[in-house]
């Protein structure tokens, strides 16, 4: 496999668009094409909140990966939140995933980021059979949350 990782640009957002549409429908999440196309413009035109990366071979985009920039007060350091990772079904098990997470941790990593943490569904076992390939922990910590719209 010939696996190119880039970060998306104008030229490979449509491709990003339409993984991004697919992660949220194996999410149970109906896609907004303009609500989604307006977010992702908003990591292009706004580096500092974060950057998505694309896992293409052959032009053809099999993945992709978001990494939002945080801080921890515990552990005085910055943290990169890896919130998305998604693969096209036929990818899957190929080894896609894994390069994407090795490119989002070496980028934190020439960055100075301390550390890198992710979620998942708990239901999501797939995606937590390589979660625990990597030397992490899991958290204790329950997650809460609020809808603001």
């Amino acid at each position: 496999m010939d696996l190119k990782i880039e970060p998306v640009s104008q030229e490979t957002l449509s491709d990003v668009l339409d993984l991004f549409g697919q992660y949220q429908i194996f999410y149970k999440t109906e896609p907004n094409p303009e609500k989604n196309e307006k977010f992702l413009n908003m990591l292009l035109n706004s580096p500092h909140e974060g950057i998505q990366f694309v896992a293409l071979e052959d032009g053809k985009a099999l993945g992709f990966v978001t990494l939002y920039y945080t801080f921890s007060s515990v552990t005085a350091m910055r943290m990169g939140l890896l919130n998305d990772l998604y693969t096209i079904p036929e990818s899957r098990g190929k080894g896609v995933g894994r390069a994407l997470m090795n490119h989002c941790a070496e980028f934190l990593k020439s960055k100075g980021y301390g550390k890198m943490f992710w979620n998942t569904a708990t239901d999501n076992h797939t995606a937590q059979k390589l979660y625990d390939t990597f030397p992490a922990s899991k958290a204790t910590w329950l997650q809460y949350t609020i809808l603001l719209d």
